[in-house]
């Protein structure tokens, strides 16, 4: 059961990646608060998953749907913990799908240096390395004028790196910015 939870996770981390970059999720992505991208991403993130379970003829029971982000005040009693314990300090993804499957979701916008990037693709892997989660989607949005090509460099190490972590099931998004030609 486990190992089947575990590649539903990947699915749905790869299948709601790809739905980023499209109309609507891409248009309510790029108008959300900076710091709040979570907030306005939960209503669609637990749109697609209900939509990928009714895809497989997956049914689950209402209470084992359970979808949260960083913030949530609503939570429910009892709701399992999104958050763990790692490297000495809680660690909590954007969002996260705890049932049926586990899947974290992480937002950043390109910051000061390039150098970041790395910094925060890291911070996403950790949810997959440490065993906290199955899947990880890493979505990154770009500023107007951006050129940096981080996934596509052309280097043999980034391509490593980037099939080293799909193999523990983290999978990276780019957002680009909005074309304003049209």
């Amino acid at each position: 059961m486990f190992l089947l939870q575990s590649q539903y996770a990947r699915e749905f981390a790869e299948e709601l990646g790809r739905e980023m970059i499209k109309a609507p999720l891409i248009d309510a992505l790029r108008a959300a608060p900076e710091q709040h991208e979570h907030k306005t991403m939960i209503p669609y993130v637990t749109e697609r998953r209900e939509r990928f379970l009714q895809a497989r003829n997956i049914v689950v029971p209402e209470d084992r749907m359970i979808v949260d982000c960083e913030g949530n005040r609503d939570r429910k009693p009892g709701t399992p913990s999104y958050g763990y314990p790692v490297l000495g300090t809680w660690t909590y993804p954007d969002i996260a799908v705890l049932a049926p499957f586990t899947c974290a979701v992480e937002f950043d916008r390109e910051a000061r240096s390039a150098s970041e990037f790395r910094t925060k693709l890291m911070k996403a892997a950790v949810h997959v390395l440490s065993g906290a989660y199955s899947a990880c989607l890493y979505v990154y949005l770009q500023p107007q004028g951006s050129t940096i090509r981080y996934t596509d460099d052309g280097s043999l190490h980034t391509k490593r790196l980037l099939m080293i972590l799909e193999s523990f099931g983290l999978f990276v998004c780019l957002v680009p910015a909005q074309d304003v030609t049209g």
